[in-house]
């Protein structure tokens, strides 16, 4: 409840003061606008930011994503608040990092209008004049706004994001950008998607949560850049909105040259000259809602895999026996495919290294079904998400798991090549780090523990830069036997511990690790708990446990740091 209405708040308040933004600088500005053009490198200054360089390619997809997955955030917290009983709300419960976890559980378990979900589709054209001068505050508000009214307003079927480069009808020499969102959610009636859309305050629903602000500051966003926007809604069909504004070239030539986003994402060149294989089933019902699902996935995997890393694309049923280098499937096809088919279809489908992109729910449905040799592409399906689900499927060199983007990406565009590669896991940890027995005793091993996969990917990212070997556990059990295996080879030397944990808990781990010490004659290793729990009876507990050190969530990386003096 409390987080609820912090949200509903938050929401209200960035709302309004974004209209008191934009309505000052009306007022401000007005006067000045009818006597002169403005320039539209300055439109939006002082509003949502300065003016400055960017990848307008960039700055949807980042936003893109960050929305997306901030509902996704919120639907969990709802599902989760609504399926546990007033008298079970513990303390561990209102961790926030907890609820990474019960974002897929929750959206496989219940969703509330279909088990399919909403299907994301992102498409930017590759092209180096996304480097512009733009206002990144405006934009970001603008695309942030429109996409999260079409999240907000569809509970089924998909929603498109596209961004384009066109001509200017009233200059041909120059470009502008080309930014559509269309949504087959519940759509507006005629008379509001008229006259009352983009006034302030105002909502076609009343009873629907929200302040009516969010398509006026739109309105008011594209006015300033100097641009255009157009609606077309359809009652219970869906919202499509055109948006154009100018591209503002840059002033001077950049010191680098801008890079495509294609040369930015794959520098390498590993997929280019590649074969994707977009596979189908022949079956009339692909087992989803929304029946064009499957030709959405194939053609923006097409537009992007052609358009962005130059690969060759084929199509093909499942059941045919094609060779190509990776295979792309929408997983309610997939699992339709695996049901109907032979034992031998099956096995060959189970053969082929194939991505799988559907929905969290229609992903589980996949594991619990179909488990073999796929790598799963949740939504939103864009050039970024594609690239790293490519990567995870291809089998490459190891001196191309981590490609490192040329110098011209990296000072035109921090940050953007995030690509994450997932590397693949031994399965048997101790044998296939043999050469970890012969490391300086003195070296950090470090053992890290937690249940929530993205707090342990970022540990283990974190521990990776301060070049110490490490090993990952899931919960309380998996690490006290990581613990006893590895004390054979190379013994842990520090420990970061969560404490609330499936199977076994912190403390308890903490405790039969300790037992296991004495009882072999071992070097006590150093165990950091990183906990949510704050009370004075955990932290007494800790002590209890033999926990060296207590750290409360959200624990910074500089803090971390500073636990290991050897890395400063």
């Amino acid at each position: 409840m409390v987080q609820a209405c912090s949200s509903t708040l938050l929401y209200t308040l960035n709302h309004v003061l974004d209209y008191s933004k934009v309505n000052d600088a009306q007022v401000s500005g007005g006067s000045r606008r009818r006597d002169s053009e403005i320039s539209t490198s300055k439109a939006s200054q002082n509003i949502f930011g300065q003016t400055s360089e960017d990848y307008l390619c960039r700055l949807t997809q980042d936003v893109v994503e960050g929305v997306h997955f901030g509902h996704i955030m919120q639907e969990a917290a709802h599902n989760k608040t609504s399926s546990t009983p007033l008298g079970d709300h513990a303390e561990s419960h209102l961790d926030p990092a907890m609820l990474l976890d019960e974002a897929v559980d929750s959206s496989s378990s219940s969703h509330s209008h279909t088990s399919d979900g909403v299907a994301v589709f992102l498409f930017m054209e590759s092209h180096e004049a996304w480097f512009s001068m733009i206002c990144a505050g405006a934009w970001k508000r603008l695309v942030m706004n429109l996409f999260g009214n079409s999240l907000k307003f569809c509970s089924a079927g998909h929603i498109e994001v596209t961004l384009k480069m066109i001509p200017d009808p009233k200059n041909p020499q120059k470009r502008m950008a080309h930014l559509m969102v269309l949504d087959t959610g519940i759509g507006m009636g005629e008379e509001f998607s008229k006259h009352g859309i983009f006034q302030p305050f105002v909502q076609e629903n009343s009873l629907v949560n929200g302040t009516g602000l969010g398509l006026h500051i739109v309105k008011r966003i594209v006015d300033d850049m100097q641009g255009t926007i157009q609606v077309q809604s359809t009652l219970g069909s869906g919202t499509r909105f055109d948006v154009t504004i100018p591209i503002v070239e840059l002033g001077t030539p950049p010191s680098e040259t801008p890079l495509d986003g294609g040369q930015i994402l794959d520098p390498p060149g590993i997929l280019r000259n590649r074969t994707i294989c977009l596979l189908s089933s022949i079956q009339e019902s692909n087992g989803h809602a929304d029946s064009r699902r499957t030709p959405l996935v194939h053609s923006y995997v097409k537009n992007i895999a052609e358009g962005w890393y130059h690969m060759n694309v084929i199509e093909a049923d499942m059941s045919a026996d094609v060779k190509a280098d990776v295979y792309v499937a929408e997983a309610s096809d997939f699992v339709m495919h695996a049901r109907t088919n032979d034992q031998f279809s099956k096995i060959k489908s189970q053969q082929r290294r194939t991505v799988i992109v559907g929905t969290p729910s229609q992903l589980a449905q996949v594991g619990r079904e179909c488990p073999g040799n796929v790598v799963e592409l949740s939504y939103p399906l864009g050039p970024r998400a594609l690239v790293r689900a490519l990567y995870a499927a291809l089998d490459r060199p190891d001196d191309l798991v981590f490609p490192t983007p040329p110098a011209a990406a990296a000072n035109t565009l921090p940050g953007y090549m995030d690509l994450d590669p997932i590397e693949p896991q031994p399965k048997d940890l101790p044998a296939a780090k043999q050469e970890a027995s012969h490391t300086d005793p003195t070296q950090q091993h470090l053992l890290l523990v937690d249940d929530n996969a993205i707090n342990l990917k970022l540990l283990s990212t974190f521990v990776k830069k301060l070049n110490f070997n490490a090993e990952t556990a899931i919960d309380g059990q998996d690490a006290l036997t990581k613990y006893k295996n590895w004390s054979k080879k190379h013994t842990f030397t520090t420990i970061l511990m969560d404490i609330s944990m499936p199977k076994m808990n912190g403390f308890e781990s903490s405790r039969a690790i300790r037992e296991f010490e004495v009882q072999n004659g071992l070097q006590p290793a150093k165990i950091i708990a990183l906990t949510a729990l704050s009370s004075e009876a955990s932290r007494r507990e800790a002590e209890a446990s033999g926990i060296d050190d207590f750290q409360m969530k959200p624990v910074s990386l500089k803090t971390l740091k500073g636990l290991f003096p050897e890395a400063a």
